[in-house]
């Protein structure tokens, strides 16, 4: 009788071993795996919180003089009337005046590539212009737009002489950028 009832407890140990114990005990391992995977996850997210505080701090820091000069080099945004008169305004310093303005809105809409981790992308903007002026007032202008705080690209330029002797009609076209 003793190894009868001693071999029934063993297999009811065994049974709840298998139907109960066993089950619960692979649950705990999940919840145990998740809950590391939880704990590792909370501390990158208090080492990226550290670091934007730390780049927050840093860009407090920075001169607001230099932020303007930031955002005008590659703006935000497009905004094609500041666009013109910055041209305006770089020409008029060796006294020309652009004319015939053209805006190739066609290339703003699509994106032309993309920057950084976060993949947002920058967009560009063609314009297009003519002035009239000498040779070495053209090279001046176009040394000033070449160091101006805007980004722009020289796409083309052409031009054609006039009757006014040393003075020629130019066109100019340039691609300017924004992020997104």
């Amino acid at each position: 009788m003793k190894t009868i009832s001693s071999l029934f407890l063993i297999i009811a140990a065994v049974g709840i071993f298998v139907v109960y114990t066993n089950p619960q005990y692979q649950n705990i391992k999940v919840l145990q795996s998740q809950a590391a995977d939880y704990s590792k996850a909370l501390d990158q997210s208090k080492t990226l919180l550290a670091g934007r505080d730390n780049l927050q701090k840093i860009y407090k820091s920075i001169d607001p003089a230099s932020l303007d000069k930031l955002n005008k080099l590659v703006p935000n945004s497009v905004d094609n009337v500041r666009l013109v008169i910055d041209i305006n305004g770089i020409a008029a310093r060796r006294g020309l005046a652009p004319k015939n303005i053209r805006i190739d809105k066609a290339d703003s809409a699509k994106t032309v590539s993309t920057l950084g981790p976060d993949a947002s992308g920058y967009g560009s903007i063609n314009l297009s212009f003519d002035v009239t002026a000498p040779y070495g007032t053209f090279i001046d202008f176009m040394k000033d737009l070449e160091s101006s705080l805007r980004l722009v690209d020289v796409n083309s330029v052409s031009f054609v002489a006039t009757d006014k002797g040393d003075t020629y009609d130019y066109s100019v076209s340039i691609r300017t950028y924004w992020l997104k």
